[in-house]
């Protein structure tokens, strides 16, 4: 039943066909036949946390991008009960965050429409991952990309803002990281949903929040912050991808002059530099794509350096809710820190187990987590 799930998924969503390539010292990416013992496979364990760590350590070791596929479900049996336990592997090439709710929607729709004989639509409703490229390529190439850069990107000092100040000089070292976290207080919850009602957005409070604590700190009056976004947006791609799976997300710099006025007056600042804006950074994304162009390279490297990438998840991320499956115990482990450097650093997994008194042809699962870099 899982091999056949995951043969109606690709054939829905060609990012999951897609593998690298590399010709004449450039990766190239094309969609191409997808073989299901290469990535779906039907184990029996007694310790489903072994062998899940064992599977997710073994993609983050592999040796080699080239030609490989990109994600791997496994059904896993446990015990003498036969539970069972879905474990989805996928790299962040094909899988950003919103790409992970898609994939495990439509897991569960085609699982509950085979298992129940229901009629299923195969298309997605969406655009292709490669029609996303094909549109995004005309962009990048296009007249309006070269006016945006003049008329808005090369106007900012990026190279005048001084960098963060350190306590300690040293290497910056990928395989140490510090998680830190703040609950908000409950008068704190109440200002910030009463900001979202008047209609700013989730990240243009954060980012404010960050430029006021930045200001008192250093009493500097320049600030370059990163955004990421999730890239689906309509009205400047003109295509729907609100249920493409595919690496879409990117992010982009913006470039805050802080005055030195009152609290609200240095909000209302913000808040308007974050909005002018254009096309929520797509532009600088389509910049990349003319890195070879000495017009561009100059401009391409003052935007590079930022002192804050801000990524905000929202309520993204969550899992599926359903009536169906519930939460399995097992975790999914972090990357070995020697593989934090390797091609396969950035994976995701999902680990999901099936409601025992559901009755079907096979497991139906449901979200515990996800990790990965």
């Amino acid at each position: 039943m899982v091999r056949r799930v995951v043969e109606i998924l690709a054939q829905r969503h060609d990012a999951l066909r897609v593998r690298h390539f590399r010709r004449d010292g450039a990766w190239i990416q094309e969609v191409c036949d997808l073989s299901l013992d290469d990535v779906t496979e039907h184990r029996t364990t007694w310790n489903a946390q072994d062998e899940i760590s064992t599977l997710v350590h073994a993609l983050f070791n592999a040796p080699q991008l080239e030609n490989t596929p990109l994600f791997k479900v496994v059904q896993l049996d446990v015990g003498d009960d036969r539970t069972s336990r879905l474990v989805v592997i996928g790299h962040h090439l094909i899988f950003d965050l919103v790409s992970w709710s898609v994939f495990l929607a439509d897991f569960e729709e085609i699982y509950e429409s085979l298992a129940f004989d229901r009629a299923m639509n195969v298309a997605s409703g969406s655009a292709t991952y490669a029609e996303w490229c094909q549109t995004f390529e005309a962009y990048a190439q296009s007249e309006q990309v070269s006016l945006e850069a003049e008329s808005y990107w090369s106007t900012f000092p990026w190279a005048s803002v001084p960098a963060l100040p350190r306590d300690i000089e040293g290497e910056i070292r990928e395989d140490i990281h510090v998680v830190l976290s703040r609950n908000l207080s409950e008068l704190d919850s109440s200002l910030f949903r009463q900001a979202l009602g008047l209609g700013f957005r989730p990240e243009e409070l954060i980012v404010a929040a960050l430029a006021e604590s930045f200001a008192e700190w250093t009493g500097q009056n320049q600030l370059i912050v990163r955004l990421m976004t999730n890239g689906r947006i309509p009205q400047f791609t003109r295509i729907d991808l609100s249920r493409t799976i595919g690496w879409l997300a990117y992010h982009y710099p913006v470039y805050l002059s802080l005055p030195p006025a009152g609290q609200r007056a240095r909000f209302d600042s913000i808040l308007q530099q974050l909005r002018n804006v254009p096309k929520n950074g797509m532009g600088y994304h389509a910049l990349q794509r003319r890195a070879h162009d000495p017009r561009y390279r100059q401009l391409l490297n003052e935007l590079y350096p930022c002192t804050f990438l801000i990524n905000y998840y929202g309520a993204s991320g969550g899992g599926v809710s359903s009536t169906l499956f519930k939460e399995a115990d097992e975790t999914v482990p972090r990357p070995p820190p020697q593989a934090l450097n390797s091609p396969a650093s950035t994976l995701g997994a999902s680990c999901r187990q099936t409601l025992d008194d559901y009755s079907s042809p096979g497991p139906i699962t449901r979200p515990c987590g996800t990790a990965g870099q």
